[in-house]
Parts: structure tokens; sequence; C-alpha cells
């Protein structure tokens, strides 16, 4: 049962968060009811978070094993990333501490990114438990992929991703997480008291989220493409689409740092 309780889990979890964000972009609500709301909402979604990733641990043998496979370190790193939530939530209560506080919220997110990044992996090596369903990561060969018949009739792993290619889907991602950021960033600025100005601060939040569409587009193309084609014009269209992804993650980015030192 424990997929079933770490995917339950971290349901109510991201519902919670969304609570607390929500809070704050409700207008009309009194500083105070936004400012508690945001600190017991985020306190109630680090714990399922956390519990959430004790549960995956469960499910990969981590307390009980040191077999360090591909779904036990993402289980670990998942609970790390948890524990740096908690940590960071209680911190948010005690005033004179925001920094430490967020800085703590990097740290898990830092460490939610790296387990992430493995499960990712899992899915280029089509073990589709990733970390929540273990059972069905060891269905095929010796790393967990199906078997199949070669050129010669003989049985071997199917081939998938490059490592490039899963490096691009991570950079797809953070294309997408940068463009979400700045689209938030632009539509905080949203003035309900002049037509014109909210028409453009409207343009805006939709020019910054055009990079999320693409990396959407595109992460569903790697779906089902999973080898670079070779082909023209096909193949200069998909390296071009990896170039212009870079393109938009040094954008995206660039914006995000210039609101972070406003």
């Amino acid at each position: 049962p424990w997929p079933y309780y770490a995917s339950v889990i971290y349901f109510i979890g991201v519902g919670l968060f969304t609570v607390g964000l929500a809070a704050e972009f409700i207008p009309g609500l009194p500083e105070e009811v936004v400012k508690w709301t945001l600190l017991i909402s985020f306190l109630l979604g680090s714990i399922f978070f956390f519990v959430g990733g004790v549960a995956e641990c469960v499910e990969n043998e981590v307390f009980t094993s040191l077999k360090m496979d591909q779904g036990w370190w993402g289980a670990l790193l998942n609970t790390l990333g948890g524990v740096g939530f908690v940590v960071g939530a209680v911190l948010g209560f005690f005033p004179g501490h925001d920094y430490v506080a967020n800085f703590c919220y990097g740290v898990g997110s830092v460490i939610f990114a790296l387990g992430s990044a493995i499960m990712i992996v899992m899915w280029k090596d089509e073990q589709f438990g990733l970390t929540f369903l273990a059972v069905l990561n060891h269905l095929g060969g010796p790393d967990g992929r199906p078997m199949i018949l070669n050129k010669e009739h003989e049985m071997e792993e199917l081939k998938t991703f490059s490592v490039m290619g899963t490096i691009f889907i991570m950079v797809y991602c953070l294309a997408a997480t940068l463009s979400v950021y700045n689209f938030t960033i632009s539509m905080h600025t949203l003035d309900f008291t002049s037509s014109r100005a909210s028409l453009h601060i409207l343009e805006r939040s939709f020019n910054a989220l055009l990079p999320c569409v693409f990396a959407h587009i595109m992460l569903a193309l790697n779906s089902a493409v999973i080898q670079t084609p070779k082909m023209a014009p096909f193949h200069q269209l998909y390296i071009g689409a990896r170039w212009l992804a870079l393109l938009m993650v040094l954008n995206s980015g660039g914006r995000v740092v210039e609101a972070i030192i406003e």
C-alpha cells in the first residue's frame, strides 16, 4: 500500500501549499490572515512532503538495505528535501529568521530537484515505477528496461534516451519552471485600477508563460521521439529547439535574478 500512501500524501501536501499561495493573491484579505494562512499551510504541506518521502523510503527499502539503486537514492533525496522544507517552515514562525527559513526552503528545493533528476533518468530507462512503485522497475532486463529481439534475433534491453537527451529533458523542465516564475512575478504587479496598465501586464505575463508552453510541447515530443532524428530538416529542427530552450533558460533566469535583486 505504500505507493498509494505516498501519492495521496504528496497530493494533499501540494494542495496545502496551494492554499497558502492562493491567500497571497486574494485581494482584500487582512495581512494577519494572509501571514498565518501562509505559515500554517506551508508547515502542514512540508510535513506531508516529508511523510511522503518516508513512504517512498519504505517502498524502496531505504531503511532496511543499502542497495543504493536509482529508486533508493530518489526516495532518500525526496525525504531529505522534505526535511529542508519542514525546517524552513518551522523557522518561519520565528521573527527575524526569514533569511534562514528561505535558505532552508532553497536547500530543500535543490534536493528535490536532484531527486527529480534521478526520476527522469529512471523514466529514460523505462523504470516507470519511479520511486513510488519499486516492483515495476524490475520487470525487464538487468537495468529494468524491456527486453526485445535485436536484428540478430537475440534478446537485449531496449535502448531509450541518450545521456544528452536526458540532460535536455531536465533543461526543458527548468525552462518551464523559470517561465512560471516570470509569469507570477509579472502578475504580481497587476494593477486593477488602470485598465491600460492591466492589459500591458497581462500581455507581458502571457509572453513570459510562452517558454513554459514550448517546453511542455518538447517534453511531449520527447516522450514519442526518443532518438534525435537523422533526416533533414527534422534533425536541424530538433537541435534548434534545444538551442532555443537554452536561450529561454538564460533569458528567464536573468529576469528571475533581476526580480530578486530588485
